[in-house]
Protein backbone atom coordinates (compact mmCIF):
# COMPACT_ATOMS: atom_id res chain seq x y z
CA UNK A 1 0.00 0.00 0.00
CA UNK A 2 1.24 3.37 -1.03
CA UNK A 3 0.21 6.83 0.26
CA UNK A 4 -0.65 9.27 -2.32
CA UNK A 5 1.28 11.70 -1.25
CA UNK A 6 4.35 10.01 -1.45
CA UNK A 7 3.88 9.31 -5.03
CA UNK A 8 3.29 12.93 -5.61
CA UNK A 9 6.92 13.36 -4.25
CA UNK A 10 8.72 10.64 -5.47
CA UNK A 11 7.03 11.58 -9.01
CA UNK A 12 6.09 14.68 -9.46
CA UNK A 13 8.23 16.81 -7.80
CA UNK A 14 11.55 15.64 -9.59
CA UNK A 15 9.85 16.32 -12.64
CA UNK A 16 9.19 19.90 -11.67
CA UNK A 17 12.78 20.11 -10.60
CA UNK A 18 14.05 18.92 -13.85
CA UNK A 19 11.68 21.49 -15.63
CA UNK A 20 13.09 24.60 -13.24
CA UNK A 21 16.20 23.30 -13.68
CA UNK A 22 16.23 23.48 -17.31
CA UNK A 23 14.56 26.74 -17.76
CA UNK A 24 16.95 28.33 -15.41
CA UNK A 25 19.97 26.70 -17.20
CA UNK A 26 19.00 27.33 -20.62
CA UNK A 27 18.23 30.94 -19.34
CA UNK A 28 21.31 31.38 -17.95
CA UNK A 29 23.51 30.23 -20.29
CA UNK A 30 21.64 32.62 -23.05
CA UNK A 31 21.82 35.71 -20.99
CA UNK A 32 24.51 35.65 -18.82
CA UNK A 33 28.54 37.21 -20.03
CA UNK A 34 31.35 36.76 -19.26
CA UNK A 35 32.27 35.53 -15.36
CA UNK A 36 28.34 34.72 -14.76
CA UNK A 37 28.23 32.41 -17.94
CA UNK A 38 31.23 30.72 -16.63
CA UNK A 39 29.51 30.46 -13.07
CA UNK A 40 26.31 29.06 -15.44
CA UNK A 41 28.29 26.32 -17.52
CA UNK A 42 29.78 24.53 -13.51
CA UNK A 43 26.10 22.85 -13.37
CA UNK A 44 25.43 22.24 -16.89
CA UNK A 45 28.78 20.53 -16.74
CA UNK A 46 28.40 18.31 -13.63
CA UNK A 47 24.66 17.62 -14.99
CA UNK A 48 26.31 16.34 -18.76
CA UNK A 49 29.01 14.41 -16.82
CA UNK A 50 25.80 12.37 -14.43
CA UNK A 51 23.98 12.06 -17.40
CA UNK A 52 26.85 10.30 -19.26
CA UNK A 53 26.99 8.02 -16.11
CA UNK A 54 23.59 7.40 -16.14
CA UNK A 55 23.19 6.35 -19.73
CA UNK A 56 26.76 4.11 -19.52
CA UNK A 57 25.93 2.31 -16.03
CA UNK A 58 22.02 1.85 -17.90
CA UNK A 59 23.73 0.02 -21.34
CA UNK A 60 25.98 -1.74 -19.07
CA UNK A 61 22.81 -3.30 -16.85
CA UNK A 62 22.95 -1.18 -13.64
CA UNK A 63 19.61 -0.07 -12.78
CA UNK A 64 20.74 2.36 -10.34
CA UNK A 65 23.31 4.01 -12.53
CA UNK A 66 20.41 7.16 -13.09
CA UNK A 67 19.79 7.79 -9.87
CA UNK A 68 23.27 10.18 -10.18
CA UNK A 69 21.35 12.63 -12.36
CA UNK A 70 18.47 12.86 -9.87
CA UNK A 71 21.40 13.32 -7.13
CA UNK A 72 22.97 15.78 -8.85
CA UNK A 73 19.69 17.65 -9.99
CA UNK A 74 18.72 19.49 -6.53
CA UNK A 75 22.47 20.60 -5.83
CA UNK A 76 22.57 21.68 -9.72
CA UNK A 77 19.03 23.81 -9.00
CA UNK A 78 19.97 24.98 -5.46
CA UNK A 79 23.81 26.60 -7.19
CA UNK A 80 21.21 28.08 -10.04
CA UNK A 81 19.04 30.02 -8.01
CA UNK A 82 21.62 30.88 -6.04
CA UNK A 83 23.61 32.13 -8.94
CA UNK A 84 20.45 34.69 -9.84
CA UNK A 85 20.22 35.68 -6.44
CA UNK A 86 23.80 36.57 -6.18
CA UNK A 87 23.64 38.34 -10.06
CA UNK A 88 20.12 40.32 -9.09
CA UNK A 89 21.81 41.38 -5.61
CA UNK A 90 24.91 42.74 -7.67
CA UNK A 91 22.70 44.22 -10.44
CA UNK A 92 20.73 46.33 -7.88
CA UNK A 93 23.65 47.37 -6.30
CA UNK A 94 25.03 48.85 -9.35
CA UNK A 95 21.90 50.96 -9.97
CA UNK A 96 21.67 52.46 -6.88
CA UNK A 97 18.51 50.38 -5.60
CA UNK A 98 20.65 48.46 -2.51
CA UNK A 99 23.00 51.02 -0.90
CA UNK A 100 26.90 49.05 -0.15
CA UNK A 101 27.67 48.75 3.23
CA UNK A 102 30.54 51.12 4.20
Amino acid sequence: MTLPHLDFVYGVVPLLMLAAYLWLQIRALRRFRRGWHRLACVPAAAMAITLLIGIVGGLQGANLAPLWFFLTLPVALLFLLALYAVKAIREMRRWGIIADRG
